[in-house]
């Protein structure tokens, strides 16, 4: 039965994970697994390599629940941490940060995930990876999404479903933002937290940053549009905007500088706008 209250499971994808979230102060988001808390329920089996649907399956391993029900301590959303005086789930590790990311809403009531930190952050939309640091990912839900958090955190992100309790939903989520206020809408933590020192992983303070997108978008596929000499078009999903996008990806060999440079020089309602430019991809 659906939930309104429920707003996404955090599902652990490995031991390690699995002995973070069972952290003291995370005991009013923690649920272990359901063979677990009674012995008598068997262990169901699972296939890691797959993306697995089965609700036994999911509630068989360590898992976090964020929902209304159990308020933030900040009004902006829930943080996750090294440190337990200051956040919501405390993740105890050394490539943690004191604020590390939240999950929260966005003044269009959708879910993301905001990285505070400047170590690269892996989020995968199915099977499509992407890496950045200190950005903002929309929680999609017609995606698996399964998230890295330095070399030894992984988790899945689980939105609930509200099919049969829609308007439920967005009244508490609509409720949600009026409680955290315009103002609120970026932490106010971010403009006064210490620097890190030389990029030492054992420093856990984030370091002060303008909370603005990196110079590249992350994108994923969501279909190809069609095909050329020189290279493939997709249709692509902005994850830090929810825009979608015609992406040109160029063929291995291919230098595009000189298609590039005449589309950032063209301003006309018959030429697409040049929105976006990432050379980093080796071949693309």
């Amino acid at each position: 039965m659906e939930d309104s209250n429920l707003v996404l499971t955090i599902r652990a994808n490995n031991e390690f994970t699995a002995r973070l979230l069972q952290h003291p102060n995370n005991k009013d988001y923690y649920l272990p697994p359901s063979w677990d808390a009674d012995p008598g329920n068997p262990k169901p089996e699972s296939n890691a390599s797959s993306c697995v649907e089965d609700d036994d399956v999911r509630k068989s391993v360590s898992r976090i629940e964020l929902g209304f029900d159990r308020r933030p301590k900040d009004p902006c959303g829930w943080l996750f941490s090294r440190k337990s005086a200051s956040c919501d789930v405390v993740l105890d590790d050394r490539y943690v940060y004191d604020q590390h990311f939240y999950v929260r809403f966005d003044e269009k009531g959708r879910l993301i995930l905001m990285d505070l930190s400047s170590h690269e952050m892996s989020v995968m939309y199915d099977t499509q990876l992407c890496k950045a640091s200190g950005s903002t990912w929309i929680l999609f839900p017609d995606f698996h999404i399964f998230v890295k958090v330095g070399p030894r955190i992984a988790f899945e992100i689980k939105l609930a479903t509200h099919d049969t309790c829609q308007d439920d939903y967005q009244a508490k989520v609509q409720k949600f933002l009026n409680g955290s206020g315009s103002a609120k809408l970026y932490p106010a933590e971010m403009s006064s937290l210490p620097q890190i020192q030389d990029g030492n992983p054992e420093t856990t303070a984030a370091p002060t940053r303008p909370v603005t997108p990196s110079s590249n978008g992350c994108y994923v596929r969501l279909g190809r549009l069609g095909s050329g000499t020189y290279g493939e078009v997709f249709l692509v999903l902005n994850l830090n905007t929810g825009e979608e996008y015609a992406g040109k990806e160029f063929f291995g060999g291919f230098e595009p500088t000189t298609e590039l440079d005449i589309l950032r020089g063209i301003e006309h309602v018959r030429f697409l706008k040049s929105t976006d430019i990432d050379l980093s991809l080796t071949g693309n």
